[in-house]
C-alpha cells in the first residue's frame, strides 16, 4: 500500500503540472513556463504543509514509499523526455523566408 501511495502521489504531482502546462500553453504559450514555476511552488508548499499538518500515518512504510516515489519519478521523466523529443512545435514563422525576397501573404517583405 505504501508503494502504491508513493507512485500515485508522483503521478498526481506531475499530472497537475502537465494539465496546467497544457491549458496555459494553449492560451498563452509564452506564459507557460511561468505557470509551471508557480504550479511547482504551490505544489511543493501544499505538499509540505499537508505532510506537516497530517503527519505520517502509522501504516505507511517509509522505505517502500520512498523507493516507489523515486522509481515513479524516474519512469515519468524518461517517458516525458521520450514523448517530448518526438513532438515538434513551430516557434518561428517559416513563411518569413520566401524565395527572391518576394512579399509574404500578409504583404510584408521577408528579412
Amino acid at each position: 500500500m505504501s508503494a502504491l501511495l508513493g507512485a500515485a502521489l508522483v503521478v498526481v504531482f506531475f499530472g497537475i503540472s502537465l494539465l496546467v502546462g497544457h491549458v496555459v500553453g494553449q492560451r498563452n504559450p509564452s506564459g507557460a513556463i511561468g505557470a509551471f514555476i508557480a504550479t511547482y511552488i504551490l505544489k511543493v508548499v501544499g505538499f509540505g504543509a499537508a505532510l506537516f499538518l497530517i503527519g505520517t500515518p502509522e501504516w505507511l512504510d517509509t522505505t517502500w514509499f520512498f523507493i516507489a516515489a523515486v522509481a515513479a519519478v524516474v519512469v515519468w521523466q524518461v517517458a516525458e523526455v521520450h514523448a517530448f523529443s518526438r513532438v515538434r512545435y513551430q516557434i518561428y514563422d517559416d513563411q518569413a523566408s520566401t524565395p527572391n525576397g518576394a512579399p509574404r501573404k500578409d504583404g510584408r517583405h521577408a528579412g
